[in-house]
């Protein structure tokens, strides 16, 4: 497990970079849009930056910024992880799917979950989305997730469980968040 949050500023960069110093964290990617993109240094912890964009802008995108970020939507999921390379993926828990009577609709299969080892795609996972949800959709979200490591890890995709908000006090200590879903 790497020590790095990925969070999306909003101006307000040093509180991010602060917030993660006494967290512990060793690395922060900072995910703009395309318009306000930007490259951002600090001498005080390592700094990533992405680029937040729909599949849409996916593939014109990916030859021109280093590393995107899309959000994860039941139309587009096949397209994304068959066409584009080296991306942050996110959000799979969060579509609203009917569960499965014996298991979760969790959105990944053991399909997507080999092609994204081909691809170098990262799985991520929104925390500020399960801070601020409510106790049953929690447990919903909890039960997806464990379901979609379990899937993951035996085909070795890289998982990122980060803040995914443009608010600093919704990041979370990474050895924390990784033993509530261990």
């Amino acid at each position: 497990m790497k020590s790095i949050d990925i969070v999306f500023p909003k101006n307000n960069e040093e509180e991010f970079i602060s917030v993660a110093k006494s967290l512990g964290t060793k690395e922060l990617i900072f995910a703009y849009t395309p318009k306000e993109y930007k490259e951002y240094a600090s001498q005080e912890i390592k700094i990533k930056t992405a680029v937040l964009v729909t599949p849409k802008e996916a593939l014109h995108a990916q030859n021109k910024y280093p590393l995107l970020v899309i959000k994860a939507d039941q139309k587009t999921d096949v397209w994304v992880i068959e066409h584009i390379r080296h991306v942050i993926l996110y959000g799979f828990e969060l579509q609203e799917r009917k569960d499965f009577m014996h298991h979760r609709n969790s959105g990944m299969n053991h399909i997507a979950a080999k092609q994204m080892k081909e691809k170098n795609i990262v799985y991520g996972f929104p925390v500020s989305v399960l801070l601020h949800a409510s106790p049953d959709d929690q447990a919903t979200m909890l039960g997806r997730l464990r379901q979609n490591i379990t899937i993951l890890q035996k085909y070795k995709v890289e998982v990122m469980i980060g803040a995914f908000s443009s608010d600093p006090m919704d990041m979370r200590n990474g050895k924390d968040v990784w033993c509530l879903i261990s």
